[in-house]
């Protein structure tokens, strides 16, 4: 009987240490038209330990993995366009973990460069009242410099906002530590402008001085960096 126990409490540990498997699928399109995208290089980086699982896109614009259920990644996906007139712009996010194991094909879309249009790269979100730059941010703006690298002549804007509820000098370090980021590039950052927009440019109703209640949904969206092709 002890015999017993201990082999039934040596299998559960060593079940406990086992990572859960979840299958995780991407389907890439072309934003303009919707149309699958084959031949597309999708890359989910593991955050901590910097494994890379790379896969290229079927001619349904499917990618399929099988990853870590609990660890936090990032999905990189680009299309080789040499030879073309056009280009896709590198698709850059940090994915959630409702996003991870939902259970759902997780949609790219791929954009080709439009002059002086906004949002060809992600937005990426600030912590409340937070100025230093959080992991997520990081990886948003390693992929503007990876595009920067890739395309000598591009010249990007980023915006920084703030939601109504943080202070004027907030939004201003925030502005601070994404020039400095740039900096840290060296060449490149003369072809990267940071704008300080505050709470200008609200994308809701959210307004601290109407006293218009809002989510923190809402307040979340509404602290970003948003990006802007401005030369190509």
């Amino acid at each position: 009987m002890k015999k017993y126990l201990l082999i039934m409490v040596a299998l559960v540990s060593w079940g406990a240490g086992m990572a859960a498997e979840v299958a995780f699928s991407v389907m890439v399109y072309d934003k303009r038209n919707r149309e699958p995208i084959s031949g597309a290089e999708v890359k989910i980086v593991d955050m901590n330990s910097l494994r890379p699982y790379t896969q290229t896109s079927s001619d349904s614009g499917i990618a399929r993995f099988e990853l870590n259920a609990n660890a936090r990644y990032r999905i990189d996906v680009s299309k080789d366009s040499k030879g073309s007139a056009t280009v896709f712009l590198t698709y850059s996010y940090v994915l959630t973990d409702k996003e991870l194991n939902a259970g759902r094909i997780f949609e790219v879309e791929l954009e080709k460069v439009q002059r002086n249009n906004a949002g060809m790269i992600p937005s990426t979100f600030f912590d409340y009242k937070k100025t230093e730059l959080n992991s997520d941010n990081l990886a948003v703006l390693d992929n503007a410099v990876a595009m920067l690298k890739q395309f000598p002549t591009l010249q990007i804007e980023v915006g920084v906002h703030s939601d109504c509820r943080e202070a004027l000098d907030i939004v201003s370090l925030r502005v601070l530590n994404v020039e400095r980021f740039f900096a840290d590039k060296g060449d490149m950052a003369k072809r990267v402008t940071v704008r300080n927009y505050g709470k200008a440019k609200a994308l809701n109703q959210c307004d601290c001085a109407l006293s218009i209640p809002c989510s923190e949904a809402q307040y979340f969206e509404n602290r970003r960096a948003e990006f802007k092709i401005i030369a190509f």
